[in-house]
């Protein structure tokens, strides 16, 4: 699962607003770098973190033992969250490439740990694949989670429809059940329920379109749920994976 995407806090500005996304195993590290437009990455692998960090003169050598690794790609992840000073943006050597070099202070008397992590412009596809659609599929989540509520609030509703109706024709004293309602008269029949609704939270129908206008909300679709129900020609998430495989058509 892809990790959660992070703001990049840079001790200069002029810059928009830059989130990283950064994991590891003892395998090797992930970084990606995005202003929502573009992505930049590197994938490091141990052989190549090795020897990264020989030519760095590292303070922690991860070629010593796998506890070694770990230490040092916690202490990238460390400075990388903290930001500021601790971590530097440059051009790279390469045409839109970037650069980050990080700084970790470490227990006297050692030398702080510092990293640089080289970064290549992705094609555009991957602002696709890494934003895009997990943010459409979150969305078709929600969407579908929040339609599966709203019918069980509906079938909640018929039972107590039910139940109220058989309060109603044993003539039941509603205060027995709920204090709060207690003395309650009702002019009518079916009107038992509306009238305890005005002293019981919970029990009046529930009005969807009422509650949709409180949350800010409607009964169209939104922005995101739009752009998914227009890719997906069957509704199903998995179609949002084959959107980056027609190449450049």
């Amino acid at each position: 699962m892809p990790s959660t995407w992070h703001r990049l806090h840079l001790s200069h500005g002029g810059l928009p607003p830059l989130l990283f996304q950064y994991t590891w195993t003892q395998q090797g590290y992930e970084i990606y770098i995005t202003d929502l437009t573009y992505v930049w990455a590197e994938r490091l692998f141990y052989e190549d973190i090795a020897k990264r960090a020989e030519e760095e003169a590292a303070t922690i050598d991860p070629g010593e033992d796998p506890e070694q690794l770990k230490v040092l790609l916690e202490k990238i992840g460390e400075a990388l969250q903290r930001g500021k000073e601790s971590t530097v943006l440059s051009s790279g050597t390469q045409t839109g490439s970037l650069e980050i070099t990080t700084t970790t202070k470490l227990p006297a008397p050692l030398r702080p740990l510092r990293w640089t992590l080289k970064l290549s412009k992705e094609p555009l596809s991957s602002a696709t694949s890494r934003l895009l659609i997990p943010l459409l599929k979150e969305e078709a989540d929600r969407e579908s989670r929040q339609r599966s509520l709203l019918n069980q609030i509906k079938q909640k509703d018929y039972v107590l429809g039910k139940l109220f109706d058989k309060i109603e024709t044993l003539g039941t004293e509603l205060g027995s059940v709920f204090p709060s309602a207690a003395g309650l008269r009702t002019s009518r029949k079916g009107s038992t329920r509306s009238e305890a609704g005005r002293f019981v939270k919970g029990i009046a129908p529930f009005d969807e379109e009422a509650w949709l206008a409180e949350v800010g909300s409607s009964n169209g679709s939104g922005f995101g749920i739009n752009l998914f129900q227009e890719i997906s020609e069957s509704g199903n998430v998995e179609d949002l994976e084959n959107i980056n495989q027609h190449g450049e058509w």
